[in-house]
């Protein structure tokens, strides 16, 4: 397997996300630029590993179990968010609303761990949620402090 097919194979676990779960190989194909061929054979090799595998409806998938274990393994060793959580709900008590944890990625901004609003009708950002970063504050935010050459 070639670099490129590791980006390639990078770019398919990407197209899944929290408003998008389950993919078709066609949505695929669209999402990442390549031919539903290319896009089968290298979900077959992401299915033999447990990256993906196939979800209800003929030629979808979802994230597999190696995901979940992958994300097992960050969270017990990355402590961001055990870090953030107690200034996060400090923070949510003095201005009442939901308090987002959220870092650059590409052209979009990703909510990584978030504290509640206090109000029971709030605007909720889902943790995996992607948004461009022009949109919300919390992109706007993030914009503000990257350097001009990003």
């Amino acid at each position: 397997m070639t670099i490129k097919s590791v980006d390639k194979a990078i770019s398919i676990l990407n197209c899944f996300s929290v408003d998008k779960p389950v993919l078709g190989v066609g949505e695929i194909s669209e999402l990442v630029a390549l031919s539903k061929s290319t896009v089968s054979q290298l979900l077959a090799i992401l299915e033999s590993r447990g990256c993906v595998e196939k979800a209800r409806g003929h030629g979808r998938y979802q994230p597999g179990f190696r995901v979940y274990l992958w994300w097992t393994i960050s969270e017990k060793h990355n402590n961001l968010a055990a870090v953030a959580t107690p200034i996060m709900e400090r923070l949510r008590y003095e201005c009442k609303e939901e308090v987002p944890l959220s870092v650059v990625e590409g052209f979009r901004w990703v909510c990584v761990c978030r504290v509640g609003s206090l109000h029971e009708i709030a605007r909720v950002v889902a943790v995996g949620e992607y948004l461009p970063l022009h949109a919300g504050a919390p992109g706007r935010v993030l914009l503000a402090y990257l350097p001009e050459n990003k």
